[in-house]
């Protein structure tokens, strides 16, 4: 299809955007068609004679845009139509008939996911990266998830004793691109569960929960009321649901949306409760919050510098608001979205642990979350479409408890560290620029008011005579170097402690991409295995080669980085 439609010169993105509308519209088809009638996604015949391309165009379009509403947005009144301005009437019979022989939903009935995993894989090659379009190798999704223990949680909530509505954990991706996180949980959900269902059912609520959530012959139909995604580009919303309906399924929740947008605008546009917005009940964060999801797990658009117009609407809704990068407001979000105790894992730029630019959203994450662990990836894990080096954050969100008792200890620090910054600075100006009427009483005094800042501070006093300049030159030196922030944070880890978090460094992560193909590599992030054909198992390093059945394992004294994270126990 891509050759045929290519031409030599059309966009491959474009081409991607448009064929994933088709796919839409044939799956739309297949479901809504009633028994005995004719399908509208096919090329018809009078007799020997085949339709013209302008009416085959004008009945899939018709079909198409009652699944955009359906599936991309309920409240447009006029959807773009499939016209003749990209491709033309013939190219479109074409395409059609190239795909009217086949079944999309009934393939996907009897073969599992053969065709999501067809379509994930001409996702990949479809859509060709760009600034700003990375997609998170499936490697990565599937070793972040392995971290946050996402098949664990779903058992632990599968048989606690929760109303039925939150006996699986709520997971939402608010930057989803092509859905790779989303498709990844309903896997490792519903492999774990399919494991474990004989454990499970030892007793009737279980087994009721596992009749409607998990049926024998859909297995991933709890996907629908707990998958959630949002992504602001329309072509990768739009692929998104159509990968999760080729998985059947978990595409009800996928929103063509802002990420970012206003929590009670997403609420109402979507008819989604989930992000409906409240006011924090313990009182330690102002701004509107939804805290309805389990799960956060993501990579966010980074490193997009806002306009002063985008950053006005933001205003009312996030405290890092005038911060400069987009993962920084992301990071909010995903506070505002989890639950207390909700688990986190993101991709993020590693500016983000170490400049000064972001020095306000490393503050608002030790306030707001535990840091249970920080991964550091190679510089070629995005290669080759951004040099851009980045890590893996897994944290928790705290409880109230203990966002209190951090953001009390950190201010009452910021403020007397600020105090005894200040008291040194305005001292030794005095000392340093003495007006007509001072006298050696008053510089003196001025000097032990330094002094003693300086003790406070835990700076070294200058040696000699604290009235002089030279003096009080090295002591203001000294002060100006203090970062009130930094040294606050200091002091509070010191006076309330908190769990350490591990650091580590992967060298290797399974694969090597160049613009023309994808190699495997050393996996340093995880150990796992394929069919051998033979009745055992092989090593496989990359998982977008593995073969149905490949599995995650984890053998004691592994020193894969999964293997590695798991004997922490992060999750409390």
């Amino acid at each position: 299809m891509h050759n045929k439609l290519w031409g030599g010169s059309r966009d491959d993105n474009q081409i991607y955007a448009w064929l994933v509308r088709l796919f839409l519209t044939k799956i739309h088809d297949e479901k809504v068609t009633n028994e005995g009638e004719a399908y509208r996604f096919q090329v018809r015949h009078r007799g020997t004679d085949k339709e013209s391309a302008s009416d085959t165009l004008k009945r899939v379009n018709e079909c198409y845009q009652e699944a955009y509403q359906r599936y991309v947005d309920q409240d447009v009144t006029q959807v773009d139509p499939l016209d003749e301005s990209l491709y033309s009437a013939e190219e479109v019979q074409w395409v059609v008939e190239t795909l009217q022989g086949f079944s999309l939903t009934a393939a996907g009935r009897t073969t599992g996911d053969l065709l999501g995993t067809f379509f994930e894989a001409i996702t990949r090659e479809g859509f060709k990266q760009s600034k700003g379009l990375f997609f998170t190798h499936y490697n990565l999704a599937i070793f972040m998830l392995e971290v946050l223990g996402i098949g664990d949680l779903a058992e632990e909530k599968l048989t606690s004793r929760a109303h039925t509505n939150d006996r699986l954990p709520y997971v939402i991706d608010p930057s989803c691109g092509s859905g790779t996180f989303l498709l990844a949980s309903m896997r490792l959900i519903s492999q774990h569960i399919a494991e474990r269902r004989p454990q499970l059912s030892r007793n009737r609520d279980v087994r009721e929960q596992l009749a409607s959530k998990f049926p024998e012959n859909a297995p991933n139909e709890w996907a629908k009321e707990f998958i959630y995604g949002v992504e602001k580009r329309e072509d990768l919303a739009i692929s998104t649901k159509v990968n999760m309906v080729l998985h059947r399924d978990g595409h009800t929740h996928i929103y063509h949306d802002d990420g970012l947008a206003e929590l009670d605008a997403l609420a109402t546009k979507h008819r989604e409760q989930k992000f409906r917005a409240g006011r924090d009940a313990d009182g330690v964060y102002e701004k509107p919050v939804a805290e309805t999801f389990d799960v956060v797990v993501t990579n966010p658009p980074f490193s997009i510098t806002l306009d002063g117009s985008v950053k006005e609407r933001f205003a009312d809704n996030f405290q890092l608001a005038a911060d400069r990068n987009s993962e920084n407001l992301f990071l909010e979000r995903w506070y505002q979205l989890l639950k207390h105790g909700g688990r986190l894992a993101a991709v993020l730029p590693e500016s983000f642990f170490s400049t000064t630019e972001n020095l306000a959203a490393r503050l608002f994450l030790f306030q707001r979350f535990n840091v249970r662990a920080v991964v550091s990836l190679p510089v070629h894990a995005f290669q080759p479409w951004t040099p851009t080096r980045t890590s893996l954050l897994f944290a928790q969100k705290k409880t109230p408890a203990e966002e209190i008792a951090w953001t009390a200890a950190f201010s009452a620090h910021f403020a007397q560290i600020t105090a005894d910054r200040d008291a040194v600075l305005a001292a030794t100006r005095i000392v340093i620029k003495p007006g007509q009427r001072t006298t050696p009483e008053q510089l003196a005094a001025h000097a032990r008011t330094a002094t003693a800042a300086l003790e406070r501070l835990g700076l070294p006093v200058p040696d000699g005579d604290p009235t002089t300049q030279a003096w009080a030159v090295q002591a203001q030196t000294a002060a100006k170097a203090v970062s009130p922030e930094s040294s606050a944070f200091a002091a509070t880890v010191y006076q309330i402690g908190g769990d350490s978090y591990l650091g580590v460094i992967v060298g290797e992560v399974g694969y090597r991409r160049t613009k023309r193909a994808e190699n495997a590599s050393r996996n340093d992030l995880f150990h796992a295995v394929q069919p051998d054909g033979e009745g055992g198992t092989e090593p496989v390093r990359n998982l977008n080669d593995a073969k149905n059945g490949w599995q995650i394992v984890v053998t004691d004294g592994a020193t894969d980085a999964l293997a590695v994270l798991r004997r922490e126990a992060l999750w409390r």
